[in-house]
């Protein structure tokens, strides 16, 4: 039998001493905590294609004091400050009063879609489909009872008022406010897409639809320019330089702990979960001091498991030189794969679905289409080509997939 690397005493000495430096730096690292930055739907943290982390950045690199709060919101937004509160969740929307009443300029965004967060990737929504006009009929009565009735229609053909100057650009539905004591900013005779609201002495203004803000939508036409220049005039006083922009994060959930994390460990429930899991660590380390030592020989078995059979599978394909076929073969699965999330008619070959396919993946501004990279892929399954290119090819497809089922995103590129 080997002789053990640790002796026990050594261990003795070892274990409190990593204790205390587990807790010290618990303690230095204590005090606010910030959220991590991600999710799918709505806010300057998201970067799907319902966020607003497009207009962020370009906020932040024109130089304009913008801040997202996750705290104390009225503190943030202080004197002169303008904040934006986007598309609220409704159950987080009353801890906004304290702010709103301070804030002498506020902007108010009202929520459209209901989404689906991307199993496989987190930061992605999968689906998306309005959600019902009682939602944002209900934030905006809490907000601005006498702001008007919600209703959607077919995006205009052009503006009858615009005080911003800026064109706002989109297609399809749009989602505007009639029959409100608001004065329109930017509407038509039908509704208003933009429009301020005098209460307490707080001027609220409220922007109907969030797709001119959101990633999905900020790139089209006018529409970045028409958020800054709203931004810009909503923070601008009596000519003024702007003053602070704070958008409220803590309506989508991001609330900063302002407390130790060790100081948590020391309040119930919680003391009860860390004593038992000091208890659980001791009773591992008595049991295991006595096993330190060399590590166990490796099993001369051969293992038939399936890591080993996709390996041996992956080196025969290689080795026979069948990367095109293999190609072709994950391109299908991935277009069969794709047309079945998105409920595809029964029925068609291989060539209709793409054509149906990439008409869907048209009307959703997607550049690219899976015709131009399987007709690449056709191409290069006559020759046994170059391995770069084929593994160009297969991320194409890749990437067309996450693009056609969670919808282009600013971002994209990089998935």
């Amino acid at each position: 039998m080997s002789r053990p690397v640790f002796s026990r005493s050594a261990m003795l000495i070892f274990l409190p001493c990593a204790a205390a430096l587990f807790a010290i730096s618990i303690l230095l690292s204590g005090g606010r905590e910030e959220p991590s930055l991600g999710g799918a739907g709505a806010g300057v943290y998201s970067k799907s294609a319902l966020g607003y982390a497009g207009v962020w950045d370009v906020m932040k690199r024109s130089g304009m004091k913008v801040s997202a709060s996750t705290g104390n919101t009225a503190a943030e937004v202080g004197p002169r400050g303008t904040l934006i509160i986007g598309e609220p969740l409704m159950s987080l929307l009353g801890g906004t009063d304290d702010a709103v009443s301070r804030a002498e300029r506020v902007l108010l965004i009202l929520p459209k879609w209901g989404w689906t967060r991307d199993e496989n990737h987190t930061a992605w929504v999968s689906q998306v489909e309005p959600m019902p006009l009682s939602t944002p009929q209900g934030i905006l009565f809490y907000m601005a009872p006498e702001g008007g009735i919600v209703f959607r229609t077919e995006w205009p053909e052009r503006w009858q008022v615009n005080e911003i100057g800026t064109d706002p650009s989109g297609s399809g539905v749009i989602q505007l406010i009639r029959d409100g004591d608001m004065r329109p900013l930017v509407g038509t005779p039908d509704g208003v897409l933009l429009g301020e609201i005098e209460r307490e002495g707080t001027k609220l203004w409220v922007l109907s639809d969030p797709d001119i803000i959101a990633n999905h939508g900020a790139h089209r036409g006018g529409n970045a320019a028409f958020i800054m220049s709203v931004a810009e005039r909503l923070s601008l006083y009596d000519n003024d330089e702007p003053g602070r922009i704070v958008f409220d994060e803590t309506v989508h959930g991001f609330i900063a702990s302002g407390e130790s994390p060790l100081g948590i460990l020391f309040r119930f429930p919680f003391w009860v979960i860390a004593v038992m899991t000091v208890l659980a660590a001791g009773m591992t380390t008595a049991a295991g001091m006595g096993r330190f030592g060399p590590p166990a020989a490796k099993s001369s078995e051969t293992d038939f498991g399936k890591t080993t059979l996709i390996d041996n599978g992956a080196r025969l394909l290689d080795y026979g030189g069948h990367h095109a076929y293999v190609l072709k073969r994950y391109a299908a699965m991935t277009i069969r794969s794709a047309a079945k999330t998105l409920k595809a008619p029964e029925g068609m070959d291989e060539w209709q679905l793409v054509s149906w396919l990439d008409r869907i993946g048209e009307s959703r501004g997607l550049k690219s289409s899976s015709g131009a990279i399987l007709s690449a892929i056709s191409e290069k399954s006559a020759g046994r080509g170059k391995l770069e290119r084929m593994f160009a090819l297969a991320r194409d497809i890749h990437r067309w997939k996450g693009e056609i089922l969670s919808g282009p995103s600013i971002h994209s590129r990089r998935g």
